[in-house]
């Protein structure tokens, strides 16, 4: 992530390029049947089931092993331009340095507005905006640090969202600053002067640790922010290679921002990133058992998703879809409670991918109208 602190001052962000607009129209009509798509039975994923509360507990679920013939090998001339719409599409949506420069000096100028009030103040750029995985419509998300400690979230962080919100009014800085009290809550404006769209939090440092990790893993290999799951791996596990750089009891304020991963790791992958992505296609529309499996990003394994759920310290039972967080553990994908909603992610998923099987073109599923 890129930061302001009183200590420091780091800048980086993802390399961009040129951006236009897609035009959405109607799907085709030939892509309305899908005779090759074997049907599902959502009853026997989506069963939800009540959990007891229980103190918070590191989670040792364990690894499952995963299949490794989910690659996809083509040498099909049909997969060149389902590669070069790929790249296109990714080269034509994806942040402008411009865009990136100027939500940087944003996080400049809200810590100019703090810096005499709040001792060791630190101002984040975070999430995808800095990460390297950012479209040119991304919102900044911004997270400005107040103390070294955990704050509580529901009275702190929202007292201190309402000094930022009335500061931003009589600075005449932003229009329509609404709070919002969420699990973290968030201060939702617009930037007057850049019409950039922003959402500001305060001290959560978790939303910062994973801009860091995320930020290594796009910078790894160039292939990961159009895509990134694959074997070989186009990534390494890069907790688990190097846990004392990630490890969560390091302040924010000491996460190192010049690294460059490219010099520590190269993959031995060589596939396009037209393999890469039908095969992450094919991997959570034909082989993921979502009733039976959490991911993990933090081990690059799978988990037993009934251990992973009863060590889940956020006590959620209604939990559909299990992602552990890298960094706190819990389930981030908590708030897939409701059935449609789940239902619909696996069938964007099933769709796409017997979609694109058929038209080798990434085009297809573009235009497609998910419902």
């Amino acid at each position: 992530m890129s930061s302001v602190t009183n200590k420091q001052r780091v800048s980086f962000g993802y390399k961009q390029t040129n951006r236009q607009r897609n035009n959405m129209k109607l799907p085709p009509q030939d892509f309305n049947n899908y005779d090759d798509e074997p049907s599902m039975n959502f009853s026997q994923l989506n069963r939800k089931r009540p959990r007891e509360s229980h103190s918070p507990k590191f989670n040792k679920a364990k690894k499952l092993k995963q299949d490794d013939n989910n690659t996809v090998n083509s040498n099909s001339s049909n997969f060149h331009v389902l590669e070069s719409e790929l790249l296109n599409h990714y080269s034509t949506a994806k942040q402008l340095d411009s865009t990136y420069t100027l939500k940087w000096k944003l996080c400049q100028d809200l810590f100019a507005m703090f810096i005499g009030i709040v001792p060791n103040l630190g101002v984040y750029l975070v999430g995808s905006s800095a990460n390297g995985f950012a479209t040119e419509d991304t919102d900044a998300d911004i997270c400005i640090v107040i103390s070294s400690y955990p704050i509580d979230q529901k009275r702190e962080a929202v007292k201190f969202l309402e000094i930022v919100r009335r500061a931003l009014r009589k600075k005449i800085f932003a229009g329509s600053c609404d709070l919002i009290r969420a699990r973290v809550p968030i201060l939702r404006f617009t930037d007057y002067a850049t019409r950039l769209r922003c959402d500001v939090n305060i001290n959560n440092s978790t939303g910062i640790r994973n801009t860091d990790l995320l930020r290594f893993y796009s910078e790894t290999d160039e292939r990961v922010a159009p895509l990134g799951i694959a074997k070989p791996s186009v990534v390494p596990v890069w907790q688990a290679l190097l846990p004392n750089r990630f490890d969560v009891n390091i302040p924010v304020s000491r996460l190192k921002r010049t690294d460059e991963p490219k010099l520590i790791w190269s993959s031995e992958n060589r596939q396009t990133v037209a393999e890469l992505f039908i095969g992450f296609l094919k991997f959570y529309a034909k082989d993921f058992r979502y009733d039976k499996h959490a991911i993990s990003v933090r081990m690059g394994c799978l988990m037993d998703k009934e251990e992973f759920l009863d060590n889940d310290h956020t006590h959620y039972g209604d939990a559909l879809l299990a992602i552990e967080e890298p960094f706190d553990l819990s389930n981030t994908a908590r708030s897939v409670y409701d059935d449609d909603e789940f239902e619909r992610i696996i069938r964007v998923f099933r769709r796409s991918y017997f979609t694109i099987e058929k038209t080798k073109t990434f085009s297809s599923i573009l235009t497609e109208q998910f419902t």
